[in-house]
């Protein structure tokens, strides 16, 4: 048909089937919600794809296929390492999958990859519902629920030192302990859900009454705020994209991690040290429901225009270029690139600008082959 699209992904590196299929799935996903049918090259990688990347096969877009079509140029290609022989084919656009969201890239512009939300809920297919939670009824103010254990490491040193996110979690219990619900069994679970409005900050224990992830966007759907400290690894997690989906105010140490970034008091709370997180917590507290609203619906904003898969294949389709570079977010290209972060990574930089051609750093890059 005229109006369809076509992609052939040859996806062949480790990386891409790492985080328990997570990057795989996501990948493929994107494309399929934005209107592709795909043909997956089968190979010894797809043969063994682990727990969320098998839900990538459940994809109805999707064709596993031993080879690739006869009129490739009808086709966009989608790869993570150059096979001459596949590449060299003709397509309507080549979109190379990287990692190394810590290079500078001088010589192109890559396009950094949303994080996406976790795939579970496409499975649920919880995304059909945003819409009607962005009007769920608030049962409390500030929520924090996810793992804590182990999440103690500093990764990441630029711009300045990332507090973990077990030593947010220890600070608010020692010092913030009069605003806090502590949800550790299901009388207090059901008690918490069922509640009118606590002007509290409600933590719930996952290790004593972890949330079903088929219900997991209900319950950030009754908070006004998400309390959003970084990952194992690396900063960026699903659950701060899956709360901004439904209007829910990040509380945030990792803003500079999103493109664009995200704004203090516009779209998020954003806190530093252990002092820092004290005062905007006590910020949070201390704003209105009209303040509240007008945040809620910039990050709803943010989200429609910067988070949304589909906006991201747009943005990817619209480029100029024949052939198109993509990163997404892994936690490997984290801990093994921790010293190389800069001001110059592509990840601290406005990706949005054009490189300038006319530069003498351009020109040197250029002649050194370096990118």
């Amino acid at each position: 048909m005229k109006n369809e699209k076509f992609l052939v992904a040859n996806l062949t590196t480790e990386q891409t089937y790492l985080e328990m299929g997570r990057i795989f799935y996501c990948i493929l996903n994107s494309f399929a919600i934005s209107g592709y049918k795909i043909l997956l090259l089968e190979n010894e990688k797809t043969k063994s794809v682990t727990q969320y990347g098998k839900h990538a096969f459940e994809i109805k877009e999707l064709k596993v296929v031993n080879s690739i079509p006869d009129y490739s140029e009808n086709y966009t290609l989608l790869y993570d390492q150059n096979d001459s022989q596949i590449n060299g084919r003709s397509w309507i656009k080549q979109i190379h999958l990287k990692y190394d969201l810590y290079s500078p890239y001088w010589l192109e512009q890559p396009i950094v990859m949303p994080f996406p939300v976790h795939p579970l809920q496409y499975v649920h297919n919880t995304l059909s519902r945003l819409i009607e939670l962005r009007q769920s009824k608030k049962s409390y103010r500030v929520l924090f629920a996810g793992d804590t254990k182990n999440y103690r490491r500093k990764w990441v040193y630029f711009p300045k030192e990332k507090l973990p996110r077990l030593d947010i979690v220890n600070t608010l219990f020692e010092k913030f302990s009069e605003r806090i619900e502590l949800v550790n069994n299901k009388k207090s679970y059901h008690a918490i859900m069922n509640s009118v409005f606590l002007d509290k900050y409600i933590v719930i224990d996952n290790d004593a009454q972890r949330i079903d992830s088929k219900i997991w966007f209900d319950v950030i759907a009754k908070s006004h705020f998400f309390l959003s400290p970084p990952g194992i690894v690396m900063p960026m997690c699903h659950n701060i994209v899956e709360a901004m989906g439904i209007g829910v105010i990040p509380i945030t140490n990792y803003p500079e991690w999103f493109h664009p970034n995200l704004e203090h008091g516009k779209n998020c709370i954003v806190f530093d040290n252990e002092t820092d997180i004290l005062e905007k917590m006590k910020y949070v507290f201390s704003l209105d429901e009209d303040v509240i609203a007008e945040m809620s619906s910039n990050v709803i904003k943010y989200y429609e225009d910067h988070l949304k898969p589909e906006q991201f294949i747009k943005k990817v389709e619209e480029s100029e270029k024949e052939k198109v570079t993509v990163l997404y977010y892994t936690e490997g290209n984290v801990a093994k690139n921790k010293k190389k972060l800069n001001k110059h990574s592509v990840l601290m930089r406005d990706t949005s600008v054009r490189i300038d051609k006319s530069s003498l750093r351009y020109k040197i890059m250029k002649l050194l082959g370096r990118g």
